[in-house]
C-alpha cells in the first residue's frame, strides 16, 4: 500500500474528480485507489499495490495532477502541492 497527500490552490468538486478518476482508470488499468477529501482542497490517496509493484511515484503524480487539471477544464488553474 502506498499514501500520497497533496493541497491543491483552489477546490475542486468531488463528484467530477472522482469520475475523471474512474475513465483514467479505466483507460490505463492501475491498482486501486481510495481517495480521502478535506475541505475539496486536501487530497489523501491511498493507493493498493503490492510492495512488488507499487505504482511508481512520478507517474502516480503525473496521472493525478491530469485528473485535477481535466476536472477544472475551463475554471481557474488548479496547482497541486504534494505533502510529505
Amino acid at each position: 500500500m502506498q499514501l500520497f497527500s497533496a493541497k491543491l490552490s483552489i477546490e475542486i468538486d468531488e463528484s467530477k474528480f472522482r469520475k475523471r478518476w474512474e475513465l483514467e482508470q479505466r483507460l490505463n488499468a492501475g491498482p486501486h485507489v481510495e481517495f480521502f477529501f478535506a475541505d475539496n482542497r486536501i487530497i489523501k490517496a491511498q493507493i493498493h499495490s503490492s510492495p512488488r509493484s507499487p505504482w511508481e511515484d512520478g507517474n502516480f503524480r503525473k496521472t493525478f495532477e491530469l485528473v485535477v487539471h481535466n476536472t477544472n477544464v475551463g475554471g481557474p488553474e488548479c496547482k497541486v502541492t504534494w505533502l510529505g
